[in-house]
């Protein structure tokens, strides 16, 4: 069987270099792929921090990439030797769930690096990963495309795209994304398609900020002025169209609240660990809408933003902040965890 290096959970605040077993076929639909890139997502934090738990032993990591290993018999259009971004989870497409288009309501589905209805689904900050459902959770990588530039493509970019289509941006609009970490960032590339007039990224990190002035927003310091105040300011007191709720606090969701005008939409896609009061009243004596979800579309999604990141029109580059080796996975969580050293997006490679 051999064995291989792997991120595992071992509790609270221990996400652990190990050396385990090497996975194997277990489905003829399975397939074996070779890592060649993953990245810690601010979800493997909440794993990290405790906000929810997974089993112990599980190896972490959903956002990865790497080259056809081996496939299973029924598996159709992928060989050895291909590079493929694998989708972070996959569904079966049979059942039920999947049929009517439920969120997470597959059946035999999970999200790699997560617990399922059937037992712990490894991840993939790992040498070598298991993909169940290969022939749907795989798609190719252009060759012109090297692992830095669709890395961001597993996951934030397309949680940053339903971000914004979900905040229905009109061209001429104004828009402000609270929270400029890599999904929030995503989220502010993917605003830019639609035509706005101002995108305003918020934040209380400086070099975080100086990442979505590069991407061509506007930055504002929260650490310094009150954000809705000063963006109310800068759209002529009326507020923004659109407001991205890309942290998952209760400040920021307030922060939205209070930035956006009348009539406006409030897109949520970060993850809240605590409750959040709905102010009901303004609300309707607003009619703001708020939408919020998981980017379901995957499949949809992941060949457009391929097609537009090897057209030129989106690079996701600048937010990742490094590139570790798995071997100091360990080091990379802390620092991902603690912000340290200006980190922002980590990804790992196999080796030394």
């Amino acid at each position: 069987m051999g064995t291989m290096k792997a991120m595992v959970y071992r509790g609270v605040g221990k996400i652990v270099l190990e050396e385990v077993a090497r996975p194997e076929i277990l489905e003829p639909t399975d397939a074996i792929v070779k890592v060649t890139s993953s990245a810690i997502c601010g979800s493997d934090l909440h794993i990290y921090r405790g906000d929810y738990s997974v089993d112990e032993g599980t190896i972490i990591g959903h956002e990865f990439l790497g080259i056809v290993e081996e496939v299973g018999d029924h598996v159709a259009g992928f060989a050895p030797g291909e590079r493929v971004l694998v989708h972070p989870g996959f569904r079966c497409g049979m059942c039920e769930g999947c049929l009517k288009e439920i969120p997470m309501g597959c059946a035999k589905g999970g999200i790699f690096g997560n617990p399922t209805a059937y037992g712990s689904l490894h991840g993939g900050q790992a040498d070598f990963v298991r993909v169940p459902f290969a022939h749907q959770t795989l798609h190719r990588i252009p060759d012109s495309l090297s692992d830095e530039d669709v890395m961001l493509v597993t996951d934030m970019l397309p949680t940053g795209y339903f971000a914004a289509e979900n905040g229905d941006i009109k061209p001429g609009d104004t828009v402000a994304v609270f929270g400029c970490g890599p999904v929030g960032l995503c989220a502010q590339i993917c605003a830019q398609l639609f035509g706005p007039s101002k995108v305003f990224g918020v934040d209380l990190l400086e070099y975080r900020l100086k990442v979505a002035e590069q991407l061509g927003s506007i930055p504002i310091d929260g650490s310094k002025v009150d954000a809705a105040t000063r963006i109310r300011e800068l759209t002529d007191g009326l507020g923004v169209n659109v407001a991205i709720e890309a942290i998952g606090t209760p400040a920021t969701f307030y922060g939205c609240l209070q930035a956006a005008r009348l009539t406006s939409n409030i897109s949520i896609v970060g993850i809240f660990s605590d409750s959040v009061e709905l102010p009901m009243s303004v609300m309707c004596a607003t009619n703001k809408r708020i939408t919020m979800g998981l980017p379901i579309k995957l499949p949809e999604y992941i060949p457009v933003l391929l097609e537009l990141v090897r057209a030129g029109r989106i690079n996701t580059r600048p937010i990742i902040s490094h590139i570790l080796p798995l071997i100091e996975g360990e080091r990379a969580y802390e620092m991902f965890d603690k912000k340290l050293d200006g980190a922002l997006k980590i990804v790992l490679t196999p080796g030394s």
